[in-house]
Order: structure tokens, then C-alpha cells, then sequence
């Protein structure tokens, strides 16, 4: 049986507390001892720790502990927690997404341990078939009255029902998971490869129960319907174009970053995606793909890249940025991270996604939630989240009741993006996508511009078409590492921000500031993190520019920044010029880019109509609609 999670968890340490009574899940570690509670009445009372820790994630890591020492005790100690679990613990307590990830769990654990020459006792194995068979049928049971998209609980019936046959005599259960997993990919994967909930964290769980079943099946001996093959490459060239040089999935909006190495790596000899092989190898085997920028119209996510290396080498000091474009996820989460991004260049994240937080002391008091917008990488209008909480849906706290005197409000819909727009020029890659929200008469259009894969230039546009004023706060978390190591800089031209491997240059007459926030680390744990934050007060319009320069320990000093005219000041054409620009900082660049202006048309619009523009895509698809279809040219002079 192939174990999808075998890299995922591997932690020496994690074994080495579990033999102590010290277990970790949802970023924190409580000591409960060796015969823990099961049912929350004691430490265990917090019901997301409780229901993570019920996964048994911890039996890898006890199985991984004895097959490196071939200590017995990681055995005794992970059928010690199997007979507590199934002593205190009635089946069908947890949701069934816990089940499914217990029963996948104890099936690798078991299989793990065998396989390290110390399979568990026979009274554990006869405890484990009497359980497990309890737990499968309530998992399918509940699966035949909710189908929904359950990727996880029916991949779990499939490795259940493959690995221990005497559970599934005649092969019923196994074909039945194995034709719903195929349905629910056709279904759940978009003809642009990208899951439905329009979030890496989703995507990549989903993949990994997808890939998972498709190495299975052929391991098995199951046939493969047609369309499987073809919807599951195209989610696995979403999962390549996600993965950061580093090889991190970004968070944007998730339980922080992800790994999908493992998982493309057996993806590359099951499907062909080109370059897959070398992306999930970091550039050691294969050749690199053709694309650096493609779009996902469906996902609303657009990508921008500087290139897949030469090899292992460099393969991480290339560029690379995730614009969160699109329209919000099916289901209407309502997250605020419309227009977020996340940035990554020569060796470091530059700017992050906060994603989701782990625990109920977690946040600061009065935060409630990392689902807004001021928790993300985009433009804050009034203090306000333009996209609130959809009832029932936020992973996070949920808000306070409302008063029993009145009915709650109703949830506004979320703030909708417009189709991302693509266009390119010699040297630059210009993304361009707008958003409008219920909350208010705001219009906000973000272009990120991609100068010489080097570094970019984000101009925020906000225009209130009723002329109302309002307060415009753009956003920026720099990574782990850059609290207490930030500092603003006022220069001649322009103020600096830098932090450790990046620098935030804002015009002359910028302010910005640095405040408190927060990064899902490992698990969903807290990490305190800078927010660099630049605010225009009382205006229906501003024009906010920012130069996002990756600054290397090794780099010369960042460049100046000047904007010569335009579009601060109520034009369509912004003018950027960069003096100490290029390799060796002796370069000057200048940058022409088309922005909104005040009546909401750009430089180039003439009678308003759109045109396509075509992205680098080898099928050459329209990215989308172009506002502003002006001047966009970039020149180097002096390098």
C-alpha cells in the first residue's frame, strides 16, 4: 500500500515526546501522559487540538522512530494509544474526515511497523480489525447519505478496502471508492486543473488522495476509467506552477506552506506533464518545463516566474509570484483575500500569506479570525473586510453569537474579482485584475508588473466612482525571520523598508509603517511577523506604488526609486524610473505602465472597449479582458 503522508511526517522528536505523554497537533504541544483522555474533559478539551491529534498522524513518526533505532518502545507505544483510543473513544464521534485520516493512518503505521521487522501483537491486530471494521462502515454509511466532494473519507475507504480484504470481501468497497474518487476528481478539478475550493491547501489534499489513488489502482491491479489520467495531469500542472523555487506551496489563506515534491515526483511516472519530473527534483531530473507565467482563468490564480534553473544549483534563486485574481471559491467562503499575493526571490520568501492560525490563543484579543483582509497582501478599504465570513464555513474561531434579542445579519456576498488580465512586453510581464465589493462603492484595480525577472512594481488603484472619501491601507507581511530585523528608511526620492533578504521601496512623501502581525508557521502555529503599511486618508482615489526588490545578503544596495508623473497624480500613465537598478547596481530602468484613471478608463482605452491579451501559454488561450491597454514599455540604460 502506498502511503501518500509517508514524507509528511517524520519528526524524531515527535516520537521521542510521545514516549514521554507529550503530544503535538494544531501547532501546539500538551503533556497528558501516557494514558491520555480521549474525550476532552481534561488538557485535551480543545475540540480542533483534540480532533488533530485524533488522527494518529503520530503513529508515522513512532513507526519512522523504530525502523531508524529498532527501539521497541515506539511500538508499545502506538498500540498503547490504539487501546485507549478504541476503549474511550465510540465510533462515529468524529467528523468523517477524521475518521478517514485515522483509518489511512493506522493502516501505513501498521504497515510501517511490519515492515521495520516489529509487526504489532496479535491482540493489537485483532483490536485494530474489530475497530477499523466499526469505523469503515460508519464512514461509508455516512458518505451514502452526504457525498459531496469527500476526497479524503473515500480515499481512506480505498486503502482500507485494498490493504485489509478480509474487511471488504469480494472487492464491493474498493470498487465503489475507486469509481466515486474518479467522479469526484472529474468534478472537483476544473478544466484548468485547479480544485474547486480555489485554495493551494485544498488542492494540495486533494492531490495527494488523487495521485495516492492512482498509484494504488495500478499497484492493485484496478482499471483506470477514461478521463482519469487527463483531469489528474492537469491538477498536477496547477501543483507545479504553485510550488515555489524553494519547493513550498504557498499558503494564501491556508494552514501555511505545503510540499507537493513527494507527490509530483510519482505523479511525473503515472501522467505526462512536461517538466513535472524536474520541478518536484528541483532541477535534478528531467528537463525544466516551457512555461514560467501561466494563468488559471477558472482558480482565479496567475503566476509569475523568472525561469526553472539550470539544475539543483540554482533552481531556488529564481523568482516567483502567486496573484490571488480570481473569483472566490465554490461554496463562498467569503475570504478576504481577494487580490492577495505571495512573493518569493533568490533564496527567500519576500512577502507571505498570513494563512490560517492554529488554537484559540493563537490571535490577539479582539482578532478572531486570519480570514480578513488586513490579513493578507492586498489593499484594506475603511479598516473594513470588504469580503466577511460566510456562516458555518471560516476553519478559524468562530464570532461571538449575536444577542438573543435579534437575528444575526445577514452575510454580505464576497468581493468579486474581475477575469485577470495579461499582457506582455519586451522585458516586462504585466498582471492586471480588478475587484469590486458589496461593502462599498470602491473599485480596486492591482497591476503587478515583472521587471527583466528581476523584481516588481505593485500599483494599487482605488477609485470611489460616487466621489465618496475613504481610507486605503495597502498591505504587505514580510516572512519569519524579519521581526525585530525591519527598518523604514527615508531616502531623497523615495523611503526604504528593508528586511532580511528584501527591500520595499514607496515614493517620496510615503509613510510607512510597521505593524504586528502574524504567519501560520508549522502546523498552524503563530509566527510574529512585520506588516509594512502604507495608507492614503480621506481620498476617493489613490495611486499606490510599491517596488518589490529581492536584496540578497551578497546584492548591492537597492535602488532609488522616482515616479516622474502620472498616475499618482490623476493620469493614466505612470512613469517609474530606478537608478542603482540590475546585477551589479549600476543600471537605470525606466517603466512606462497604463493605470485607471480617475473616471475608471485607462491611457490607450479610446471608446472603453476591451481587447484580449494573449499569454505565453504554448495553446496561446486569452488570458482575459485588458484594462488599459496603453503604454507599457521598460528600457535599461548603464548596465
Amino acid at each position: 500500500m502506498f502511503c501518500v503522508a509517508e514524507r509528511a511526517h517524520r519528526p524524531r522528536q515527535s516520537a521521542d515526546d510521545a514516549l514521554e505523554g507529550r503530544y503535538t497537533s494544531d501547532g501546539r504541544t500538551l503533556e497528558i501522559g501516557l494514558d491520555p483522555d480521549w474525550r476532552g474533559d481534561g488538557p485535551t478539551q480543545d475540540v480542533k487540538w483534540r480532533l488533530g491529534w485524533s488522527t494518529f498522524t503520530v503513529g508515522l513518526d513512532l513507526a519512522a522512530a523504530l525502523s531508524e533505532t529498532g527501539d521497541r518502545r515506539y511500538l508499545a507505544a502506538w498500540e498503547r494509544l490504539v487501546a485507549s483510543w478504541t476503549d474511550q473513544v465510540e465510533v462515529g464521534t468524529d467528523p468523517g474526515e477524521v475518521t478517514g485520516r485515522r483509518l489511512q493512518n493506522w493502516v501505513y503505521a501498521w504497515q510501517a511497523f511490519a515492515a521495520a521487522g516489529a509487526p504489532p501483537s496479535e491482540s493489537t491486530v485483532e483490536l485494530l480489525m474489530w475497530s477499523m471494521g466499526d469505523q469503515l462502515a460508519q464512514l461509508v454509511g455516512d458518505l451514502a447519505v452526504a457525498p459531496g466532494h469527500r476526497t479524503p473519507e473515500l480515499y481512506a475507504v480505498l486503502v482500507v478496502a485494498l490493504a485489509l480484504p478480509a474487511l471488504d470481501p469480494g472487492g464491493r468497497l474498493a470498487g465503489e471508492a475507486w469509481a466515486a474518487l474518479h467522479r469526484d476528481l472529474l468534478d472537483a478539478v476544473g478544466p484548468d486543473g485547479v480544485h474547486r475550493a480555489h485554495s493551494p491547501h485544498a488542492h494540495l489534499v486533494a492531490l495527494r488522495a488523487f495521485v495516492g489513488a492512482r498509484e494504488n489502482a495500478r499497484r492493485f491491479g484496478l482499471t483506470v476509467p477514461a478521463g482519469y489520467d487527463e483531469r489528474l495531469a492537469l491538477a498536477c500542472r496547477f501543483g507545479m506552477h504553485l510550488t515555489r523555487p524553494d519547493g513550498a506551496v504557498p499558503a494564501l489563506s491556508g494552514p501555511g506552506t505545503g510540499d507537493l515534491a513527494d507527490v509530483l515526483a510519482l505523479a511525473s511516472t503515472l501522467v505526462d506533464v512536461p517538466g513535472m519530473a524536474w520541478a518536484a527534483t528541483r532541477g535534478a531530473v528531467g528537463r525544466p518545463p516551457t512555461e514560467r507565467g501561466p494563468d488559471f482563468p477558472q482558480g482565479g490564480l496567475s503566476v509569475q516566474r523568472s525561469g526553472w534553473g539550470h539544475g539543483p544549483g540554482d533552481f531556488a534563486d529564481e523568482r516567483f509570484l502567486v496573484l490571488a485574481a480570481g473569483r472566490p471559491a465554490d461554496g463562498g467562503t467569503g475570504r478576504g483575500d481577494a487580490l492577495g499575493m505571495e512573493a518569493y526571490g533568490r533564496g527567500r520568501p519576500l512577502v507571505v500569506d498570513s494563512g490560517w492560525h492554529g488554537g484559540p490563543e493563537a490571535l490577539p484579543p479582539g482578532e478572531h479570525r486570519s480570514t480578513t483582509t488586513g490579513a493578507h497582501n492586498t489593499v484594506v478599504v475603511d479598516g473594513a473586510d470588504p469580503s466577511p465570513d460566510q456562516p458555518g464555513t471560516s476553519a478559524a474561531a468562530p464570532p461571538a453569537a449575536a444577542p438573543s434579542a435579534a437575528a444575526p445579519p445577514a452575510a454580505a456576498p464576497p468581493a468579486t474579482p474581475g477575469p485577470p488580465a495579461r499582457r506582455r512586453s519586451d522585458g516586462v510581464d504585466l498582471l492586471t485584475v480588478e475587484v469590486t465589493s458589496p461593502a462599498d462603492d470602491v473599485r480596486h484595480t492591482r497591476q503587478v508588473a515583472f521587471v527583466a525577472g528581476e523584481y516588481w512594481v505593485v500599483v494599487d488603484t482605488l477609485t470611489a466612482p460616487t466621489g465618496s472619501s475613504h481610507e486605503y491601507a495597502q498591505r504587505f507581511h514580510l516572512p519569519a525571520g524579519a521581526w525585530h530585523a525591519t527598518t523604514v528608511h527615508p531616502r531623497a526620492e523615495d523611503v526604504l523598508v528593508t528586511a532580511p533578504g528584501v527591500a520595499l521601496l514607496y515614493p517620496a512623501g510615503s509613510a510607512p509603517t510597521l505593524a504586528p502581525g502574524w504567519v501560520a508557521g508549522g502546523s498552524g502555529a503563530r509566527e510574529h511577523v512585520p506588516v509594512a503599511v502604507v495608507t492614503s486618508h480621506s481620498v476617493p482615489r489613490a495611486c499606490l506604488v510599491t517596488v518589490l526588490w529581492p536584496l540578497p545578503d551578497d546584492a548591492p544596495p537597492p535602488p532609488h526609486l522616482h515616479l516622474e508623473d502620472g498616475g499618482r497624480d490623476g493620469g493614466d500613465v505612470l512613469r517609474v524610473r530606478l537608478t542603482g537598478a540590475g546585477p551589479s547596481g549600476t543600471a537605470t530602468d525606466e517603466l512606462t505602465l497604463p493605470v485607471v484613471g480617475p473616471d475608471g478608463r485607462g491611457a490607450g482605452d479610446g471608446d472603453g472597449d476591451d481587447r484580449d491579451a494573449r499569454d505565453a501559454r504554448d495553446d496561446g488561450a486569452a488570458a482575459g479582458p485588458v484594462r488599459g491597454d496603453g503604454p507599457l514599455a521598460w528600457r535599461r540604460a548603464g548596465a
